[in-house]
């Protein structure tokens, strides 16, 4: 069932495409212009946004801190517009238009969810990476490129397990409705092992599609194909919700 899962999310993009457009690079034009503003004015050193400063430095700058902070918000209300317009359109035929509208739109219960959602996520895999360590470390000296690979392999499915249980209600709340993580949980329970194999094929599949820019290296050509993986493995993301939502929840076949 795993395959089938991941088949459908790909085909729903895919089949789609003008409207995977529509539904997202709108927003994400009009998140980095304002990303651009906040680099701008807010005193944020473009290597921030590279990773090249040090988090020390970092913390030490005021202005710097808020202006990393606004662009974490432009990025998550950005991913939350994105999704709820992509559930809209595929549960309720609401076809998007090249800006999708904000108003009378969830987004902001979206988001609310999604970080109660991501601090539940950080309390399970916190331990759970900490025992994998326990048993990664005594491998680390001898065979450290299998032992990281065996562990981010694990921890990355692990992850990606527990986000599409629990998120299974966040496209509920994308069309107005009301479910519960709980609910969630017990919901999605009935596809648990299909979900696990969803989520290990959609790590190798992400790993599969960046393995050629680490292999080349950076230079243009490089810099666009991962803008455009990026935003297939985003889409192919909330397009899973859609599927499991659709599937455990509506009963939509998964041909």
């Amino acid at each position: 069932m795993g395959w089938e899962l991941v088949r459908h999310a790909i085909r729903m993009v895919v089949f789609n495409l003008s409207d995977a457009l529509k539904a997202s690079i709108g927003p994400f034009v009009i998140a980095l212009l304002l990303a651009g503003i906040v680099v701008a004015l807010g005193g944020v050193p473009m290597e921030v946004l590279t990773g090249q400063v040090p988090a020390d430095q970092l913390a030490s700058s005021g202005p710097a801190s808020l202006g990393i902070m606004g662009i974490l918000l432009i990025l998550l209300f950005t991913f939350a517009w994105v999704a709820v317009t992509w559930h809209r359109f595929i549960l309720l035929e609401e076809y998007p238009a090249m800006v999708p509208p904000i108003g009378g739109r969830p987004i902001w219960p979206y988001i609310g969810r999604s970080i109660v959602l991501a601090l539940i996520l950080m309390a399970i895999m916190i331990p759970i990476g900490l025992v994998a360590s326990l048993f990664v470390m005594p491998f680390v000296s001898s065979a450290p490129v299998v032992a990281g690979t065996i562990a981010g392999i694990v921890l990355g499915t692990l992850f990606t397990y527990f986000w599409l249980r629990f998120a299974l209600c966040l496209p509920a709340i994308a069309m107005g409705e009301e479910m519960g993580i709980g609910e969630a949980w017990g919901i999605s329970g009935r596809a648990s092992g299909g979900i696990f194999g969803a989520a290990l094929i959609l790590l190798v599949l992400n790993g599969l599609l960046t393995l050629p820019s680490g292999l080349i290296g950076t230079n243009p050509v490089t810099a666009l194909y991962d803008i455009a993986v990026t935003w297939f493995v985003l889409m192919v993301g909330i397009s899973m919700l859609t599927t499991l939502y659709g599937h455990l929840v509506q009963g939509r076949d998964l041909a």
